[in-house]
């Protein structure tokens, strides 16, 4: 019977990014991670019986025991079996054609204590380092006549692969036997797992105990929200109904203790003092910013931050004459999408008492802006930096700009015809489209305001 090789321990964060494909993200406001190791029980596996020997070998392969789990199967004639020792998630063996290595063309087996982790624990450990996660589903299935579960683990980069988990004699073994070309399941290999004392070679050594996985803290669900309001900032938004709020702060979490938190904080700009940068972690470089992409604010940058303990997203907000800053914590990376959702809620619901003036230098800048701001935000204000004082000034009170356009339902597409042009006012005719089908025109006067650029001045029914 062949030996397995030995071979030292890559570390688990090296190994899983390359044949578990779990891809960190940096993007989108709103992408979540289940935890590793959630609190919530998993269904239990049938405990497997010991399956007969096979009377016969077929040619080209080789029967390979793995000592750790009392098993051997066949393997095809130049495939290994090495051994890489203990991770966090238990004994660790690659299989494949040599050489093996951390990649997807190597295939895997664990072995760990059952009463350490479970099936469903270990189904998320794998797929759950990435940025963006749904907890696998674990669906009955049978190995050689051997009860066992299966889950298809998930990725943007790679065709999905299937992972089994079955128990056997107090110890969970999970594996992932596959084409090191194709990457498709070699059930043929699988269904020639058989269980059988394996002698275990001895050591003089006192045994290693396995490490037992260290449970990370998760976050519940948003259910529902409330609107707080900062008034000294002239700004108001939805945090979580459920979360404390420590007094004097501008901070909220689930408990007092939790490792998760939303924080908000703002600053005047003055000539004298105050910048946007101070409210950001000392030594934060803000050329390092991600653009982001506001309905009420014009410029926002977004800054995904590594801190002692903890991770962070900062989103610092230049507001005219003054700045704001939303930030989450959580206690890791891994951890830091559970957050994530709060923090784009809390973002899409700003609602601000003022006006964010920024100077417009052409035309289209006002009447574009205007249109898509109304598209994207028909009952909110986020269509107000492109009037003109003036026009501002005839929107009834508590209204949207959108009721300039007396619209019969909400604006869906629109066409511009610049149809006159001076060196400080321009006539824009605009072909609308609404939800409800209906075509109509307006017409659109803008005009160059030297402190502001263009606006629009006017908006008046084609008929008129």
């Amino acid at each position: 019977m062949p030996h397995i090789k030995k071979r030292q321990a890559f570390q688990l964060f090296w190994f899983f990014p390359l044949l578990l494909w779990l891809v960190a993200c940096q993007g989108g406001l709103g992408r979540a991670v289940p935890t590793p190791f959630p609190t919530a029980t998993p269904s239990p596996i049938p405990s497997a019986t010991p399956s007969p020997a096979p009377t016969e070998t077929p040619a080209g392969t080789i029967r390979h025991p793995i000592p750790a789990g009392n098993f051997s199967l066949l393997l095809p004639a130049g495939w290994v079996v090495v051994d890489q020792g203990l991770t966090t998630l238990g004994q660790q063996y690659l299989v494949g054609p040599e050489p093996v290595g951390p990649g997807p063309s190597s295939s895997a087996i664990f072995v760990a204590p059952a009463g350490d982790l479970t099936a469903q624990m270990a189904a998320d450990a794998l797929q759950c380092g990435r940025a963006t996660c749904q907890n696998p589903t674990l669906t009955p299935v049978t190995i050689n006549g051997i009860p066992a579960q299966k889950a298809t683990l998930a990725s943007q980069a790679l065709p999905p692969l299937n992972w089994y988990f079955l128990e056997h004699d107090g110890q969970l073994i999970f594996l992932s036997l596959h084409d090191p070309v194709t990457l498709s399941d070699r059930m043929d290999l699988l269904e020639t797992i058989t269980f059988e004392d394996i002698p275990i070679p001895t050591s003089t050594a006192p045994p290693t105990p396995i490490p037992s996985p260290t449970p990370v803290p998760t976050l519940d669900a948003v259910k529902s929200w409330r609107r707080v309001s900062v008034a000294d900032a002239g700004i108001s938004f939805e945090v979580p109904a459920g979360w404390t709020q420590p007094d004097d702060t501008l901070t909220w979490s689930p408990s007092r203790s939790a490792p998760f938190s939303l924080h908000f904080a703002w600053t005047p700009i003055t000539e004298a003092s105050g910048q946007p940068a101070d409210l950001l972690p000392a030594g934060t470089d803000l050329a390092a910013g991600e653009p982001l992409t506001l309905a009420w604010a014009p410029a926002a940058s977004r800054y995904p931050l590594d801190q002692p303990d903890q991770a962070a997203i900062y989103v610092l907000i230049p507001a005219g004459d003054r700045a704001y800053a939303f930030h989450i914590l959580a206690p890791s990376p891994a951890t830091l999408p559970q957050i994530e959702p709060v923090l784009a809620h809390a973002l899409d619901s700003v609602q601000i008492d003022f006006v964010i003036e920024t100077y417009l230098p052409e035309p289209t800048d006002a009447a574009v802006g205007f249109f898509q701001a109304v598209i994207a935000d028909p009952a909110g204000k986020s269509a107000l930096p492109f009037l003109s004082p003036t026009l501002r000034s005839t929107i009834p009170a508590g209204e949207p700009p959108i009721t300039l356009l007396n619209l019969s339902d909400r604006l869906v597409e629109f066409n511009l015809d610049w149809a006159f042009s001076a060196s400080r006012s321009v006539t824009v005719s605009a072909l609308l489209q609404t939800a409800d089908g209906r075509t109509t025109e307006r017409i659109l006067t803008l005009v160059l305001l030297d402190d502001l650029g263009w606006r629009i001045d006017a908006i008046a029914e084609a008929d008129e």
